[in-house]
């Protein structure tokens, strides 16, 4: 039966993922206070995880034809092993003895300290009043914090407890992207299971432990994308649109522009080849200016502001490309987009371990999986004639947000990779799940053998691509 855009199932999606959340913080809070060890409050926060993740794949996935739990509970279990390993191996050790002092590089640490902040202000002034308007406007990502801080504020400022949060986002994300996929890409149920595990296992949420808002950024993606749409869907839904700016907006600022250009991209490219949308001429036009406006209007507020909302053009040329001319940046860009795909070369920079590289373990396998969808999709390219029919908003976002992580001289893999895990439906529609695998470990190897090739030439990647960042 195709599913049915209404406002009510959209409602739907957001009542599932509070009831979800509400459910774990709950749990944590009435087994849990401030003077918890750490060790209670990580096995309890492990529980109400569980919990909150079988609520939710019950909710999302419970007519699927498989046990939906069973690959997310697994997942869950092997991140926070493999987090909690690599926590205590490179960052504190002692933490379980009860040194929980957490002193990182500012990146990560900021994140902590934000949160620890807002837990502290809900401790004196109510967790309603916690977020200032102050802190809202100064710290990119507040909202995001916000929904952590109820961790610190019943368990005290343990940062391990961050980890499994971050890892229920990413399954969260696993999950609405396996309901993409059943909806949205009408895949079959041996379909949706090699979906599932695809995104349940997805490197970029494979060490939880590092304290970064991508993880439920990514989450956020997910719910603008889905906002997205059904404002495509149903015309009676189109505010939708700016809910999923706002979403996308939440997540990195820059990125407020993917679904306005998604739509723009559908309503002149693949209105007849999708016939997603079928609401006449005068209205596509009406849209057309809607948006156009807006993005003018955006355009024209920075201007005048001088504000970093959209700051596209300063961020293509500063930092490590700031002494390229536009010139040489923009005959470059296919060279930059190639290192943005690649992440940290040579994978011997880990056995540095230092701050900065021990958490480049994942970066790697993530890199592996984008050139396998690369390779996969060559290599099917016959078999995908006529396969116009079957992008959506979907997979237009989602190659959206992938080269909008290049609008930054501050680029990292998450950048590029936060969104690849958008594609796996499509990917998945036109093969099955040996077939990926196997070509992963063949790029996998690949890259372990130009790895050590590359350093046997006695290039360790200091210094290596110094105007393309990792």
């Amino acid at each position: 039966m195709p599913y049915i855009y209404t406002l009510n199932n959209y409602l739907i999606i957001w009542r599932n993922f509070i009831v979800s959340y509400l459910a774990i913080i709950l749990f944590f809070g009435l087994f849990t206070d401030l003077n918890s060890s750490p060790m209670w409050s990580y096995f309890t926060l492990g529980i109400a995880s569980l919990l909150g993740l079988k609520i939710f794949c019950h909710l999302f996935l419970k007519k699927i034809g498989f046990n939906a739990f069973a690959v997310v509970g697994g997942a869950f279990v092997f991140k926070m092993l493999f987090s909690t390993w690599h926590f205590l191996t490179f960052v504190q050790p002692e933490y379980f003895n009860g040194n929980t002092n957490y002193e990182f590089f500012y990146d990560f640490y900021w994140m902590h300290e934000s949160i620890q902040y807002l837990s502290d202000e809900a401790h004196s002034v109510g967790f309603l009043n916690s977020m200032t308007k102050d802190f809202f406007l100064e710290n990119k990502g507040a909202l995001i914090f916000y929904t952590y801080s109820p961790i610190y504020y019943f368990g005290g400022n343990l940062v391990l407890n961050l980890s499994h949060i971050n890892a229920v986002f990413t399954l969260f994300t696993a999950v609405l992207v396996t309901f993409i996929a059943k909806n949205f890409f009408d895949l079959s149920q041996k379909q949706l299971f090699a979906t599932l595990i695809l995104c349940s296992f997805f490197p970029f949420g494979m060490i939880t432990s590092m304290t970064m808002r991508d993880f439920a950024g990514q989450f956020l993606i997910a719910l603008g994308i889905i906002s997205l749409q059904f404002s495509f869907k149903n015309p009676k839904l189109f505010f939708l649109l700016f809910v999923s700016g706002i979403l996308f907006y939440l997540q990195r600022k820059n990125y407020i522009i993917v679904p306005f250009a998604t739509y723009l991209i559908f309503l002149f490219f693949y209105t007849k080849q999708s016939g997603l949308v079928k609401y006449g001429k005068k209205f596509n036009l009406r849209v057309v200016l809607l948006l156009t406006t807006i993005i003018v209007g955006f355009k024209y507020y920075q201007l005048a502001t001088q504000s970093e909302l959209i700051d596209v053009d300063s961020q293509l040329s500063s930092d490590y490309t700031s002494d390229l001319t536009q010139v040489q940046f923009y005959l470059l860009l296919p060279v930059y987009i190639f290192k943005g795909f690649l992440g940290p070369f040579p994978w011997s920079q880990f056995f540095k371990f230092t701050q900065e590289t021990i958490y480049q373990i994942s970066d790697y396998f993530t890199s592996t999986f984008i050139f396998t969808i690369i390779v996969v999709l060559w290599r099917k390219r016959k078999k995908l004639n006529g396969f116009k029919g079957e992008i959506n908003v979907v997979t237009i976002a989602s190659l959206i947000v992938s080269f909008a992580g290049i609008a930054s001289g501050f680029m990292h893999l998450s950048y590029i990779s936060i969104s690849v895990i958008f594609l796996i439906p499509f990917v998945m529609k036109h093969m099955d799940l040996k077939y990926f695998l196997r070509n992963y470990m063949a790029v996998f190897i690949l890259f372990v053998g130009l790895s050590i090739l590359w350093v046997g030439f006695g290039l360790y990647g200091e210094g290596n691509w110094s105007k393309f960042r990792s």
